[in-house]
């Protein structure tokens, strides 16, 4: 090759170097400022989402919203076809959004569950250890990973829609808690079968999706402590192997509380023989109302709260290996007031869509805007109650309350 049509002459390099001189002059070739987000900021969605509620989460900010896939409502009969209506519209507008969306998988239908799988005390239900449940439950999770994962049908049949695919998938909540596991025993190696089964389910139908571990709380008066469920769970054979990301929901009274229950699992993980696991938060929240609890503050003191946390692990993410930082709620499940527990009050916006000041400071950290007034439906109409146009149709609440978190430090 000649060295003269190899390289641009004298005259076009000084060309090129002009017109990359005014584009830096216009600021157009400046690297990135060091003010945007390095985690993926996001909330959890306690409520049936509208579609005005998901185009907010996007001009806000919001990176990922976790949610429940729940397999009673997509499957509530053994023979009855799965219907995806309402999933299919949340992924459309999200996807248009650019909010990514992480499913919780959980929810057993009737037909499919152990005797005594569910809670008398809160109703949530426990994985299917009865052979017919296990495996269907599998399906399931097959079901939809084909239609939401990467090449899913759900794009396949709606080619307008941005390629937003499901990129992981959360196994369980907070089976170290008593509600949430088969009999109400909180044993670890059921939820290793579980993760292990899963895991290969997961990647066998989409091999670039991620396994994100149950996120479950250090302690609480109904669970086994968080360090002797994992140290229990790291027994299981290869359990490393079955999950990508582990999670953690660090609740404490106050911000240095969430850093400590994080401290405390990062030694854990390096005594485990797993210092370099990737770790998300998927739940950490504070309410503004309910009974009198460390958890509860005042409005204001909440948004100070969530601020002062975010930033906190904004600038710690590489020491924690931190990702991913969900705030618990999006909106709150209760009126305003000392009703309920502190949890039904996380939301960064009220029951019926009035904002609060938690709200502006998410979007400071996220770098969104907050936008003005309450919270709309898709039809720009205002969130009611007694009449409120959701996304689909409506449908019953999807997560009750977890129980207070009182041992959190």
């Amino acid at each position: 090759m000649q060295l003269h049509s190899a390289l641009p002459s004298f005259r076009a390099a000084r060309t090129a170097l002009a017109a990359l001189l005014a584009l830096a002059a216009c600021g157009l070739l400046l690297p990135a400022t060091s003010s945007a987000a390095k985690i993926r900021f996001g909330v959890h969605a306690q409520n049936d989402l509208t579609a005005g509620e998901i185009e907010r989460m996007g001009r806000g900010g919001v990176g990922v919203t976790r949610m429940i896939f729940r397999w009673s409502e997509i499957e509530p009969t053994a023979e009855s076809p799965r219907n995806f209506r309402r999933y299919d519209a949340i992924m459309r507008t999200a996807a248009t959004e650019g909010v990514d969306i992480l499913p919780i998988i959980v929810g057993v239908p009737g037909w499919a569950r152990d005797s005594g799988a569910i809670s008398p005390e809160t109703g949530l239900e426990a994985w299917p250890l009865n052979p017919v449940g296990a495996a269907r439950l599998q399906l399931f999770i097959e079901a939809v990973v084909q239609r939401y994962g990467h090449d899913g049908s759900f794009f396949v049949e709606n080619p307008t829609v941005p390629d937003r695919p499901l990129n992981a998938y959360q196994l369980w909540n907070e089976p170290n808690r008593q509600v949430f596991s088969p009999s109400g025993r909180s044993k670890a190696g059921d939820y290793a079968e579980l993760l292990k089964a899963s895991a290969l389910t997961i990647r066998q139908t989409d091999p670039r999706a991620k396994v994100v571990l149950a996120g479950m709380p250090e302690r609480t008066t109904t669970s086994k402590p968080l360090d002797v469920y994992l140290k229990n769970l790291y027994k299981a054979p290869e359990v490393k192997k079955d999950f990508d990301i582990m999670t953690l929901h660090p609740y404490g009274v106050d911000e240095k509380g969430v850093e400590g229950a994080i401290k405390r699992l990062r030694s854990q993980l390096r005594r485990l023989g797993d210092k370099n696991r990737k770790l998300w938060i998927s739940e950490v929240g504070w309410g503004s109302g309910g009974s009198p609890s460390p958890f509860r503050k005042k409005a204001s003191e909440q948004a100070r709260l969530l601020e002062k946390t975010f930033n906190r692990l904004e600038k710690r993410r590489k020491k924690y290996r931190l990702g991913t930082v969900i705030w618990f709620s999006w909106r709150d499940r209760l009126p305003p007031g000392k009703t309920g527990e502190w949890q039904e009050h996380t939301g960064l916006f009220e029951m019926e869509g009035e904002m609060k000041p938690a709200w502006t400071a998410f979007t400071a950290v996220s770098g969104g805007s907050p936008g003005k007034g309450d919270l709309r439906d898709g039809l720009g109409l205002p969130l009611r109650l007694d009449q409120n146009p959701a996304i689909s149709e409506l449908l019953p609440e999807l997560l009750p309350s977890p129980p207070t978190k009182d041992l959190a430090q």
